[in-house]
């Protein structure tokens, strides 16, 4: 082969390799991560009660042969797998080793034909948390003054300690004390109560029964017993009878309250002239906590009451004086 052909064949192999060199060389400089779906973002490797996982999941053909990644702060690589349009976290290394605690990065990198990496990109978090689920079933007695966040009273009506039957702890509620309009902007009275949930609360079931009953001078008295819902607004609980006994409620799920403070709210109301007593709260929690640690000492938690009508939300105290949703004491 004369040097003028040897030439030629040179220049044709080069244009050749080129062609096919360039579209990878092309596509690493301008190659994107495509998008996925991120579903979750905490799990609970110790909580064999409840299995959690966080999932990474794409319908797109580019990722068929992406890898992905769980990275640490520290930038230590903890899992490095095949992506195959889907992956799973649970909390766990490759070795099956639970995770410290903490946030990971979840990086997916796409790939070439030959398993070259194209691109790289953060696609999401995960925080791994060691708590723990556990079942609870609480009861603790609040007194009326000890829990009492809030009060409202018509211009003909008021609050006071103790009530008619003078229980050291307890309160009153004096409808129509200086008038006899009934209409609830001057015969209405409310006392708000609340409690702290207990620490860790996950979900489950409450009752809130009173020890109450007519005050001695209106011993056919009755009151209402609401509670502070999800919506912001006041919601029937039921009747509180003139009897003086422990007036026992339905369970309420947790989800039907506002509890956006860590705290579910109660309150007890009258009108028309009824006056009525209250002595104590009786509040009962059935339901799951996730914690450290089991519970053993856990309880419903009601310290630090001195200053609670400057802490309650204001969502309460905007519906405060709201008349009571069950007309049920003429």
């Amino acid at each position: 082969m004369t040097s003028r052909a040897r030439f030629a064949a040179f220049v044709v192999i080069v244009t050749l390799t080129g062609s096919l060199l360039t579209p990878h060389s092309a596509q690493a400089q301008a190659g994107d991560v495509p998008e996925v779906t991120v579903s979750g973002s905490v799990v609970y490797p110790k909580d064999t009660h409840y299995p959690s996982w966080l999932s990474v999941s794409s319908d797109n053909p580019e990722t068929l042969n992406a890898i992905m990644e769980v990275v640490g702060d520290d930038g230590t690589v903890y899992i490095e797998v095949l992506f195959w349009n889907f992956f799973s976290f649970t909390g766990h290394d490759s070795a099956g080793a639970v995770l410290p605690e903490g946030t990971y990065a979840l990086r997916l990198s796409t790939t070439d034909d030959l398993g070259n990496r194209i691109a790289t990109e953060t696609v999401g978090s995960a925080r791994v948390s060691w708590l723990i689920t556990y079942q609870l079933d609480l009861t603790r007695k609040v007194t009326a003054t000890s829990s009492q966040v809030a009060r409202w009273a018509g211009r003909c009506s008021k609050v006071t300690k103790r009530g008619s039957r003078g229980w050291k702890k307890g309160v009153g509620l004096r409808s129509g004390v200086t008038c006899k309009q009934k209409a609830w902007r001057a015969s209405g009275v409310v006392s708000v109560h609340s409690i702290q949930l207990p620490a860790g609360w996950k979900g489950g079931k409450f009752t809130v029964s009173a020890f109450s009953g007519a005050a001695r001078d209106r011993r056919r008295s009755l009151a209402v017993q609401e509670y502070f819902g999800y919506d912001n607004s006041w919601r029937p609980w039921g009747v509180l009878r003139s009897a003086v006994r422990l007036h026992t409620r339905n369970s309420k799920t947790g989800d039907q309250f506002n509890k956006s403070d860590g705290r579910i709210y109660w309150r007890v109301a009258t009108l028309g002239g009824h006056r009525y007593d209250v002595k104590y709260f009786v509040v009962s929690f059935w339901g799951s906590v996730r914690r450290y640690s089991p519970p053993s000492t856990a309880r419903l938690d009601n310290r630090d009451q001195s200053s609670q009508e400057q802490k309650a939300p204001e969502t309460v105290f905007a519906a405060l004086s709201r008349a009571p949703a069950q007309h049920l004491l003429y």
